[in-house]
């Protein structure tokens, strides 16, 4: 179901047909067209099967014109990070994807069908993962399974298994050697225990941080109500107090949500120009604030309270080292002031 309302599977059926044309042209290139198709024809069928099941979907062809939105989404690379060209992201990414393409072209691939049909397949993929970041990690799988086999038979290549087989024993001790570090690294991550970040500062190294006091608070004082929440948040407080507590977004894009939702969201949180306005454009009884956001610095010139002409008061009824939680005036005074600031909040999963 998930993968038939999802707009990325779409990425498997291309490289699945990438795959299938390559092999086709492999063998035209040696056999000719009616052994081509002879040897390829189950994979053939099986492509076309691959799209005719996309439809067996709750929204039958409706489902296509879904898929041609989401893919020609302008708004999807401002908004979604992981969209975002491969420079935008960093360039130490550009660098290490320049030079995997600099071994490819070493390898001059162009000298046989086969390698042709392989270095195709790295071609497409870089290029989509220069675009998109999202698929960066489609093209490292891509490289590694067929990079290595292109530079076995160069001069690299030759060079790199001599040197193994002349120096068994140091090629040996250095795997040795990366295996224990990758362990004592998993170790210091302690990778035996499902850790929950909760601290804005975790924000900073790349993690998801879940409102995981928030969430205990809310259902501690059994609240029940319309929550404001990140886009990464949602689906956490969703899963954990659904149906008590509504959410504004669940972390979907836009297979659930219309783009302008989205807009409204990061406007807010970023506190950019006219953000107030969104307090009153819905029934919102209760904001979760992120620690490292914008808006939460807006909110702390006031003391932990909003007030506006466009909005009414919020005040701040629970803060930690991750989150606060807003309500409206009128809600406030029937919940507890909290603070839980320096406190270690621990939480399961899930």
């Amino acid at each position: 179901m998930w993968v038939n309302i999802h707009g990325g599977f779409l990425v498997g059926i291309g490289l699945l047909i990438l795959y299938v044309g390559g092999q086709f042209f492999v063998n035209y290139q040696e056999k000719g067209f009616v052994e081509a198709f002879i040897f390829t024809k189950r994979r053939i069928f099986f492509v076309v099967a691959t799209c005719l099941l996309a439809l067996i979907n709750p929204y039958g062809p409706d489902l296509l014109y879904h898929l041609w939105k989401a893919v020609t989404l302008e708004e999807r690379t401002k908004l979604v990070p992981e969209w975002r060209p491969l420079w935008k992201i960093s360039w130490a990414y550009v660098l290490a994807w320049f030079c995997s393409l600099v071994v490819v072209v070493y390898c001059k691939p162009w000298k046989s069908v086969r390698q042709i049909s392989e270095a195709f397949m790295i071609a497409v993929t870089a290029w989509v993962s220069l675009w998109h970041f999202r698929h960066l990690s489609i093209y490292a799988i891509t490289w590694l399974c067929y990079a290595p086999g292109l530079v076995e038979n160069t001069l690299l290549g030759e060079t790199i298994k001599k040197a193994v087989k002349h120096n068994s024993k140091l090629a040996a001790t250095i795997v040795i050697i990366i295996g224990i570090l990758g362990t004592l690294y998993a170790i210091q991550n302690r990778f035996w225990s499902l850790r929950i970040p909760t601290k804005a500062v975790e924000h900073n190294e790349g993690v998801p941080v879940y409102p995981v006091g928030v969430v205990t608070y809310l259902e501690d004082n059994r609240f029940s109500g319309n929550l404001f929440v990140p886009f990464d948040a949602g689906s956490y407080v969703s899963w954990k107090l659904y149906p008590n507590v509504k959410v504004s977004l669940d972390s979907r894009f836009e297979a659930a949500y219309p783009v302008q939702s989205v807009i409204e969201n990061i406007k807010l949180y970023s506190a950019e120009e006219g953000w107030q306005e969104t307090l009153t454009k819905y029934r919102t009884d209760a904001i979760l604030v992120p620690r490292w956001s914008k808006v939460d610095q807006e909110m702390n010139k006031n003391s932990g309270s909003i007030r506006s002409e466009t909005s009414s008061k919020w005040v701040r009824v629970y803060i930690d080292d991750g989150y606060s939680l807003y309500m409206k005036s009128c809600l406030a005074k029937y919940f507890p002031q909290t603070d839980r600031q320096g406190e270690a909040i621990r939480a399961c999963f899930p």
